[in-house]
């Protein structure tokens, strides 16, 4: 999911979560939260058709990271934390919904070996 060290989601990334997140059965999203990573770095959160997307979260805890260029990349440090807090269904069939939607940004300190929010 996702292009490594790529800070927008890639075209693929976006269809797949218009395609996922309009997925319906009678009626009622298939979908409630789609939680991605693999960039290596953070990426958008956003809602789609109504169902929040995390496009990618970064890594949580990594070493120092090198990008394809052989460089270490200090975004390889940086993600995010979702927080999505739910609300059950008023009616029976209903989908749960997200009441509330945070984001806490982290680093991750090598020389300490722990993540830090910012």
């Amino acid at each position: 999911w996702g292009t490594e060290w790529q800070d927008e989601p890639d075209a693929t990334q976006l269809e797949l979560a218009r395609r996922l997140t309009a997925s319906a059965d009678g009626g009622r999203p298939d979908i409630d939260l789609i939680i991605g990573t693999h960039a290596h770095v953070p990426q958008a959160y956003e809602k789609v058709n109504g169902t929040w997307v995390v496009y990618g979260m970064g890594d949580q805890i990594a070493g120092a990271m090198i990008n394809y260029e052989g460089v270490q990349d200090p975004r390889g440090n940086q993600s995010s934390m979702g927080r999505f807090t739910f609300a059950p269904p008023a009616r029976s069939g209903e989908r749960w919904t997200v009441r509330k939607a945070e984001f806490v940004p982290q680093w991750y300190d090598t020389v300490t070996g722990r993540a830090v929010n910012l």
